[in-house]
């Protein structure tokens, strides 16, 4: 049998909830699907989630350009690095730039 996972991620890749916040949070899933497992997780760095079959492309924000092929590119020459915040937010603002 396959495990399944309900993933809860941020638009803004920066944010993060309180500590309070996502137990309050979970609180109320655990309302809904009782002891399934619930687990918070926060990270100090900012990841590359991938939902395997949920796949369903990526595209920039601003322009709806698909960027689904440079991604894939990108997310395996990365290769599990970890991602200084400010570094993102610079990354996603020329590619902004570069797609208009």
């Amino acid at each position: 049998m396959s495990d399944n996972w309900l993933l809860f991620v941020p638009s803004d890749p920066i944010w993060q909830p309180s500590d309070e916040a996502a137990q309050k949070a979970a609180a109320l899933l655990a309302t809904f699907v009782g002891d399934a497992g619930i687990v918070t997780e926060r990270t100090e760095h900012i990841e590359i989630v991938h939902p395997f079959a949920n796949w369903d492309g990526v595209e920039c924000s601003s322009c709806r350009t698909d960027v689904d092929e440079w991604f894939h590119d990108v997310a395996q020459d990365l290769g599990g690095q970890q991602f200084h915040p400010a570094r993102l937010r610079l990354a996603l603002l020329w590619i902004a730039d570069v797609a208009q």
